[in-house]
C-alpha cells in the first residue's frame, strides 16, 4: 500500500513538473504555472497569474543589474533585508513593515539570500525576497501575496523560488549593461546599473501574444493591473 501512495505521488509531482513553463530572461530562469504570464514593465519583469480575479492576490518581478563590488555581497543584502521599512497604511497612518526572517539557503547548488517581510510593499501582503549574484550580475526576485490567501499560494509561489537559476553569459551582459553599477536593494538612480532582461525569441512571441489578449480584456483587470503597478512603483521609489 505504501509503495502504491509513493507511485501516486511521484506520478502526480511529474504532472505538475510536466505543466510547468519555462520563464528565462538573459540572467534569470525559473519555472511558472502553466496558467501565469510575464509582460516587462521598463526594465523589470512582472509575472502573475492569467486569472484576472488573482491578479490582486499575487505577483511577482524580477530585477537583474550589474553588480556593484561595493554593495553587491550577500553581506549588504542580509543587512538591508534586516530592515523594517517604513511604510503608510490605507489611511495613511505610518507604521514599519514586520521582517519575518532573512537567511541564506541554497537553491540548486547556488547561494542565494531568503527573506519575507510582511506588508513591506503593500499593505497586508507578504513579500518574498529571494537575492543573489553570478560573476557579473546581481539578480533580484520578489514575489507579494495577499496576507487573506497566502496558504493558498505559499506552494506554488515556493516552487516557483526553488527553481530559480541565476546565470552569467558575457555575450549578453555586454550587450544589456546599461550605465555604471548601483546596489540591487540599497539607493541608487532609477535605472543606474540595471541590466534590461530579454526573453528568448519564442517566449517573446508568446509574450506579444498575451500581450493582446490582455488589452482586449484591460477593462476587467483593473484590480491586478493596480496592484502590479503599485508594487514596480514602490521598488522605483525606493531605489
Amino acid at each position: 500500500m505504501l509503495s502504491v501512495k509513493l507511485g501516486i505521488l511521484a506520478f502526480c509531482a511529474l504532472g505538475a513538473a510536466a505543466q510547468a513553463k519555462t520563464f528565462r530572461t538573459q540572467f534569470i530562469k525559473l519555472e511558472l504555472p502553466p496558467n501565469w504570464d510575464c509582460r516587462q514593465e521598463e526594465i523589470d519583469w512582472v509575472c502573475q497569474p492569467d486569472n484576472l480575479a488573482e491578479r490582486s492576490e499575487a505577483i511577482l518581478v524580477v530585477v537583474t543589474k550589474a553588480v556593484n563590488e561595493v554593495d553587491d555581497n550577500f553581506a549588504k543584502y542580509q543587512e538591508e533585508l534586516r530592515k523594517p521599512r517604513d511604510m503608510r497604511d490605507l489611511l495613511g497612518n505610518a507604521f514599519k513593515s514586520d521582517v519575518k526572517y532573512v537567511r541564506e539557503r541554497q537553491i540548486l547548488n547556488h547561494p542565494w539570500i531568503d527573506s519575507l517581510h510582511l506588508s513591506s510593499e503593500i499593505p497586508g501582503f507578504y513579500t518574498r525576497y529571494v537575492a543573489s549574484i553570478r560573476e557579473k550580475v546581481a539578480g533580484l526576485i520578489t514575489y507579494s501575496v495577499a496576507e487573506s490567501v497566502f496558504p493558498k499560494y505559499a506552494q506554488v509561489m515556493d516552487q516557483m523560488i526553488d527553481s530559480a537559476e541565476i546565470f552569467f553569459d558575457p555575450k549578453a551582459f555586454a550587450e544589456a549593461l546599461q550605465s555604471g553599477a548601483g546596489s540591487l536593494l540599497g539607493a541608487r538612480s532609477k535605472t543606474r546599473g540595471r541590466l534590461s532582461p530579454t526573453l528568448d525569441t519564442d517566449e517573446a512571441a508568446k509574450t506579444d501574444e498575451a500581450a493582446e489578449k490582455r488589452k482586449k480584456m484591460i477593462g476587467l483587470g483593473v484590480i491586478g493591473i493596480a496592484v502590479a503597478g503599485y508594487v514596480v512603483y514602490r521598488r522605483r521609489k525606493r531605489v
